[in-house]
């Protein structure tokens, strides 16, 4: 599974606190699949241009 990790630091008063976001891109990465397929192939013959 493809994912995606973006972590920060965050002040706050004293405190340093650290955040993570860990996001599942399976989506992401097959609509730009689908992308390059129809940037570089013919979609009525499926040929490349």
């Amino acid at each position: 599974m493809p994912v995606s990790l973006e972590k920060s630091l965050i002040c706050l008063w004293r405190y340093l606190i650290e955040v993570s976001v860990v996001r599942d891109v399976t989506e992401r990465h097959q609509v730009q699949q689908v992308i390059n397929h129809l940037a570089y192939y013919d979609d009525l013959t499926g040929l490349p241009n």
